[in-house]
């Protein structure tokens, strides 16, 4: 089944504003629209739930066992993206800056040796 013919989204948790997605746990809203990669993991959860809710056999187990719980814990994990927020303040993720190669470790393959 295409995504074009898939119902709307629903399910507990999940609102909407605009293209940022937020998830709520234990009734708060987590600011997960100014952390990328929570933002990825949120999406690629919905779209797992929209696909596998319609199996009305294992389904929705199989979205816990190879969804929810893998992503989920690494979401909340206390080094996780969110590491950084509480429930009352978000704080940037860190970023970090990259540093030139030294000479040498990445030779042009470009040029040809006679």
């Amino acid at each position: 089944m295409g995504a074009a013919a898939l119902p709307a989204r629903s399910g507990p948790g999940r609102s909407d504003r605009g293209d940022q997605t937020c998830v709520g746990v234990g009734g708060h809203e987590l600011g997960c629209y100014f952390h990328p990669e929570a933002v990825s993991r949120v999406e690629t959860l919905w779209r797992a739930w929209e696909h596998l809710r319609l199996d009305g056999a294992t389904g929705i187990n199989v979205w816990f066992k190879d969804h929810a719980d893998h992503h989920m814990s690494v979401l909340l994990d206390p080094r996780g993206p969110f590491y950084k927020c509480d429930m009352q303040k978000h704080r940037d993720p860190e970023h970090l800056e990259p540093k030139k190669a030294s000479n040498g470790w990445f030779p042009d393959v470009r040029v040809i040796e006679k």
